[in-house]
């Protein structure tokens, strides 16, 4: 998340041939050096990723995977400190985000219980307290990328599952919340 002049980076696996294998190191970045941070809350891998979730010093990481298994817990950071907040109603691990501490979007990723996991299409909004249930892609992917805001995102390529040689998805989506509009309502 951040900036590339300030910039945070927690979590991850380091063996992938070990699940078990998952840290809790958190990271910051100047534009020029990696110093370390301190530890988030919740060691996992494959937190929701995109364009970044919030800034160097109002970030946050959300869902992932323990193990096996997928989670919706969430975190936030103000620069020094991770908190743990109201859990994403999704468990999901590898899913698309964008947005900010105050106002983030998550969507697709994989459910995992066990070996079968399955990939989703649902969408949540975060608004800095709780979780509601957004638009769902068109398409189910996980490992997606994410940019823009919560109001007005996009996710391109991802793993699908599906496809042939390989399940990679070049599909491109957009979503654009419609704002409400003012109206002026006369008598006559």
């Amino acid at each position: 998340g951040g900036t590339q002049a300030a910039a945070f980076a927690g979590g991850g696996l380091i063996s992938p041939s070990d699940p078990g294998s998952q840290v809790n190191t958190c990271e910051d970045f100047n534009g020029s050096t990696w110093t370390a941070g301190n530890t988030i809350n919740t060691a996992r891998m494959e937190m929701a990723a995109g364009g970044g979730l919030g800034t160097a010093t109002a970030g946050m990481i959300t869902a992932g995977r323990i193990g096996t298994t997928a989670t919706g817990a969430t975190e936030e950071y103000d620069g020094s400190t991770w908190t743990t907040v109201t859990a994403s109603p999704l468990t999901l691990n590898a899913a698309g985000a964008t947005g900010l501490q105050t106002a983030a979007k998550t969507f697709g990723g994989q459910t995992t219980t066990g070996s079968a996991p399955t990939t989703q299409t649902a969408s949540t909004d975060y608004d800095g307290t709780s979780w509601t249930a957004s638009a769902n892609l068109g398409t189910a992917r996980w490992a997606t990328t994410g940019a823009g805001t919560q109001a007005a995102a996009m996710t391109t390529g991802g793993d699908d599952n599906v496809g042939s040689p390989t399940p990679v998805s070049y599909a491109t989506e957009e979503f654009s919340e419609a704002g409400i509009a003012a109206k002026t309502i006369t008598t006559s």
